[in-house]
């Protein structure tokens, strides 16, 4: 990749945005621009257009859906990785039809996140 992602961190679990951070810290190809913890401060105080948004689903305030469907509103273009702690298929694909592009269950090791950010942003199937 040439030009540096913009990430945002939408995380209120403090040891995981700390995990994500440190991890994607350790490769060039990205920039955590913004760390927020309400929900709604991605949508009033974000200016910088994110490229990708890294979203707990259990953020506070609003919830992780609606929250999903404000961020795909305000940043079309911007890729939405939800982590999430629900496993049902249901769920996923209610999801995937609101926008995320990627469904990554909190029981998948974070380690594998910088290359699945990867293969997401050059339009690579990622398997889930």
């Amino acid at each position: 990749m040439n030009k540096k992602l913009n990430v945002l961190l939408a995380d209120n679990t403090p040891t995981h945005t700390h995990g994500i951070r440190s991890l994607l810290n350790h490769y060039n190809d990205y920039v955590a621009v913004k760390h927020v913890t309400d929900g709604w401060d991605i949508v009033t105080q974000t200016q910088t257009s994110p490229d990708l948004v890294v979203l707990y689903d259990n953020v506070p305030t609003p919830n992780g859906i609606e929250l999903l469907v404000a961020i795909k509103m305000k940043y079309p273009k911007a890729k939405v990785i939800l982590f999430t702690r629900d496993p049902e298929p249901y769920y996923r694909n209610m999801c995937e039809l609101l926008g995320a592009d990627y469904y990554y269950h909190r029981s998948h090791s974070i380690s594998t996140l910088p290359e699945s950010i990867k293969a997401m942003i050059l339009g690579y199937q990622i398997a889930a």
